[in-house]
């Protein structure tokens, strides 16, 4: 996405849509969303990002947002593959699979 422009992700994963500052009144420039990534609640994760960056770099890159430029990262991101399957071939309706009734699948493998 970076190849494509400055403003790519601003118009794309980071639109602010119906976001406002409540500080200044004004919708943002560009915005990260965390989840939760623990039952704790002291643990987040972006939505949405997958990087080929090095992990020092994702370090630097993330304190330039505001309010995480003292976060402790305990876990940096990396592109990942989804592996699939040839469901009509492999699967029954159930999403048993046709050689073992014991095994299902489902969801983002």
């Amino acid at each position: 996405m970076a190849h494509r422009g400055r403003d790519t992700l601003r118009f794309g994963p980071m639109k602010p849509v119906g976001l406002v500052d409540p500080r200044t009144g004004r919708t943002p420039y560009a915005v990260v969303q965390l989840r939760q990534d623990n039952l704790a609640g002291d643990h987040y994760s972006l939505v949405g990002f997958q990087t080929q960056l090095k992990w020092g770099e994702q370090a630097r890159v993330l304190r330039m947002i505001p309010g995480l430029e003292q976060a402790e990262f305990v876990r940096f991101g990396m592109v990942h593959r989804n592996t699939y399957i040839n469901a009509p071939r492999v699967l029954r309706e159930t999403w048993q699979t046709r050689v073992r009734f014991d095994l299902f699948f489902a969801g983002q493998i």
